[in-house]
């Protein structure tokens, strides 16, 4: 014990002096294999907590940066992982900072570990210290290029479309459940049913299937803002005898997304929910009356 105390003191003094202005090359190995999207999302955190410096590692070639961060996340496919390791070397291959972490963690106990993101999230808040980054490395935060490549490849619309949004949810907000709202989803008439007597607005179906179609993604975020840029030519092309417009989609029971647009087919709310999400938890949807129900909860969320 007394050993390690002192590994980690002496680990701790050589890296003490570098901060968030390090130049660091980032390395992560997922149950065996080179996940370069995953890779990319540890540097995004890292970005988040201030560091600006960060590169890629690349087969073969020699690493040019102050530090490697090289993070291995250990366990079998289709079933959750089981261990993290990550250690940091500067330029000389000399390792200055290492860590280790298990289910028997309090750590990994507390973020409630199962999945990728969760375990990053868990060695940032290591890191932090050692590399003095900020507190907020979520989704708030400093952006950097990495920031920017995730938000491209999840389809975001940039900031100008996105800013938007609440003005014209402003505006719905104010007309206080009495604006007029067509409904398009799969069991439209429920769901305008749902939204009616909760006074949120005077909802009917749509009587129209916009056939929206959104190929699948690992990225949700990039099923929904294609799901959303759909509805709007869509709405653009058959506006509705209402208000607003409301577009709902089913993914089995592990996600819903739903998109409210004005007359003019231009987004008020565009919203996802899936089990991270504390709403979808709470309802824990196992039929499309859930799923709707679901939908009423989220709107009254925004609208209230």
């Amino acid at each position: 014990m007394q050993r390690w105390l002192l590994l980690t003191v002496l680990l701790t003094a050589t890296v003490a002096a570098q901060d968030r202005n390090a130049s660091l090359t980032v390395d992560l190995v997922f149950l065996g294999r080179s996940m370069p999207q995953m890779t990319e999302a540890l540097a995004m955190f890292l970005e988040r907590g201030g560091m600006d410096n960060l590169e890629l590692a690349q087969p073969g070639v020699d690493i040019k940066t102050d530090y490697k961060l090289s993070a291995t996340f250990d366990g079998e496919w289709g079933k959750a992982f089981t261990e993290i390791r990550a250690t940091l070397t500067d330029r000389d291959g000399k390792t200055v900072w290492t860590t280790r972490a298990t289910p028997q963690d309090a750590d990994w106990q507390r973020l409630g570990m199962r999945e990728p993101m969760q375990g990053m999230i868990l060695l940032i808040e290591r890191l932090r210290p050692v590399l003095k980054l900020d507190e907020s490395f979520g989704e708030t935060g400093h952006e950097g290029k990495f920031a920017r490549l995730m938000a491209e490849r999840s389809g975001l619309p940039p900031d100008s479309e996105r800013s938007a949004l609440d003005p014209r949810l402003q505006a719905l907000k104010r007309a206080s459940g009495s604006a007029t709202l067509a409904i398009y989803a799969p069991n439209a008439a429920r769901l305008a049913e749902l939204i009616t007597s909760a006074g949120l607005a005077k909802a009917a179906g749509g009587g129209v299937d916009p056939e929206i179609h959104v190929a699948a993604n690992m990225n949700e975020q990039r099923m929904l803002w294609d799901a959303a840029r759909g509805f709007r030519e869509f709405v653009r092309k058959s506006p509705p005898n209402a208000d607003y417009a409301l577009y709902a989609e089913y993914l089995g029971t592990d996600a819903v997304h739903f998109i409210v647009s004005d007359r003019a087919g231009e987004w008020v709310i565009v919203d996802f929910q899936n089990d991270h999400h504390p709403d979808f938890q709470s309802i824990a949807p196992k039929s499309p009356d859930d799923c709707a129900r679901l939908v009423v909860k989220r709107l009254q969320a925004y609208l209230r």
